[in-house]
């Protein structure tokens, strides 16, 4: 049937869309810091030329109207997902809510992770409805460029004369948060769960964690899966059991709910461990306080299709930090420190229920069983830095916490045996902003004459201030420090 629609109508309204989008990226890259929402504005930006040429090729290799209508369409599609999927990203990052301080920390973080990956490029942004989360595009501007082109010999010219040129990242990596947290140090400690997830993607770990050698109660799996389709009765013979985990298309047909939710809270475990492994107990304070605040008291029992409930998660998270980073709560000098970490031992474990739903109860269970080898997983990461210091007694965070009290930015120490100053680590800071947090707030207020809640909330908010400003100073020291170790040419 021929088009009632004309077509110069479609090249017009294509050509109109992609430099009408063009220019917005364009207008925000000039708005935007000189950091990872930048680099992703020039990527989209050499993205959107890039689909220009497609579209100009095309063009010229055609005439025949319905093709040209149906290509446009394809084009026009491509055009209205990069506003509304990537561009988003960019219009939320404004300058002046992004935590910028945390930028040189989290990039040493992520090329450690990385192992010194130069072609990928990472962004904060804030968000109004979105909490702690992390979206990784991973080659997307050349897949989308693939997709449009008309074969693979166009796909490669074009990629190689806008992309493989141009120095434009190929994976870019956005940890989104909550706006009200934008200048909260503390709080942003959950961006080392979503550090967590990165590093499962960077490192494939997800191939390791549902395995055959996972402990799984096959019988109560094949109930499961008889209740939910009663056709696969056939399927459970004690041999198609045994080969469960040993089969993939038959885990699939048993039961396809119970391995989504034991992958998505499995990974949910896993990037808990990675980011106690780097941060000790300020993550566990980190999280019980996030969900307080985001979720509430009654939800933290709450379970998921995604994600398994805070409790449980706070649970196998002490469970690690006790086993495995050998935390001796009751070893404790700092006994205020020592009663925080009891007191949401206690508390967890009093309003911690079970799932009442039976593919929830199986979740769990499997995931309790087989806790160890999650946490052997995350230990196999071998570029992720632990923390050394869980217990707090390390003469670092004593004095870190010190210079917080007097109001001053913990940055660096001097050494008298080498002459030099050297930077605290930027984990002992943030330990130290949550002990000072949730210990001495008081005597702070008390030394202030501090009384009405505005002003204890202006006191707390300088404290927080005066950790982001630690934070970014003291890994841009030590930055420096490595860089004049390694006697880099240039290096003043």
């Amino acid at each position: 049937m021929t088009s009632i629609i004309s077509q110069d109508y479609w090249v017009t309204l294509t050509y109109s869309r992609i430099l009408q989008l063009t220019g917005l990226v364009d207008h925000l890259s000039d708005l935007l810091p000189p950091l990872g929402p930048h680099k992703f504005a020039k990527a989209l930006s050499q993205l959107l030329k890039a689909i220009k040429s497609l579209y100009d090729t095309f063009l010229i290799e055609t005439d025949d109207p319905a093709k040209i209508e149906y290509i446009s369409q394809t084009y026009i599609s491509t055009v209205n997902y990069i506003h509304t999927d990537l561009l988003t990203y960019l219009e939320k990052g404004h300058i002046q809510d992004i935590p910028s301080e945390l930028f040189p920390f989290l990039n040493t973080q992520i090329q450690n992770i990385c192992k010194g990956r130069t072609d990928l490029a990472f962004g904060l942004f804030p968000s109004c409805d979105t909490p702690y989360e992390v979206a990784i595009y991973n080659n997307k501007p050349e897949s989308i460029v693939r997709a449009l082109a008309s074969g693979k010999a166009t796909a490669d010219k074009v990629v190689e004369k806008y992309f493989s040129t141009q120095s434009i990242p190929r994976t870019f990596v956005f940890f989104s948060f909550h706006r009200i947290e934008s200048r909260n140090a503390l709080r942003h400690c959950m961006l080392f769960h979503e550090l967590g997830h990165f590093v499962e993607f960077v490192s494939e770990a997800y191939k390791q964690l549902i395995t055959p050698d996972m402990d799984v109660d096959i019988s109560q799996v094949a109930k499961l899966a008889v209740k939910e389709k009663e056709d696969l009765t056939a399927l459970l013979s004690p041999q198609a059991q045994l080969e469960l985990f040993h089969d993939e298309s038959m885990a699939k047909q048993f039961s396809e709910r119970f391995l989504d939710r034991l992958n998505k809270w499995t990974v949910e475990i896993f990037a808990d461990i990675c980011a106690a492994r780097m941060l000790g107990l300020s993550y566990l304070f980190t999280l019980f306080e996030c969900a307080i605040i985001t979720e509430g008291m009654e939800r933290m029992s709450h379970f998921s299709d995604t994600h398994p409930s805070t409790l449980f998660r706070l649970q196998l998270l002490e469970e690690f930090l006790r086993d495995k980073l050998e935390l001796d709560v009751e070893g404790l000098k700092n006994k205020d420190v020592a009663a925080i970490v009891t007191n949401i031992h206690e508390y967890v474990d009093a309003k911690y229920s079970p799932p009442t739903e039976d593919n929830f109860t199986l979740v769990c269970d499997t995931i309790r069983k087989n806790r160890h080898l999650i946490w052997a997983a995350a230990l196999s990461i071998d570029t992720i830095t632990d923390y050394k210091t869980p217990t707090y007694e390390d003469h670092t965070e004593t004095i870190v916490s010190r210079y917080l009290l007097q109001g001053t930015a913990p940055i660096e120490s001097y050494h008298k045996s080498s002459d030099s100053f050297i930077p605290w680590p930027v984990v002992s800071i943030l330990g130290a902003g949550w002990v000072v947090y949730l210990t001495k707030l008081s005597e702070l207020c008390d030394e202030h004459t501090v009384s009405s809640e505005e002003d204890k909330h202006k006191l707390t908010t300088n404290q927080l201030e005066l950790l982001l400003t630690a934070v970014e100073a003291s890994e841009i020291l030590a930055s420096t420090l490595s860089l004049e170790e390694s006697d880099v040419p240039g290096t003043q």
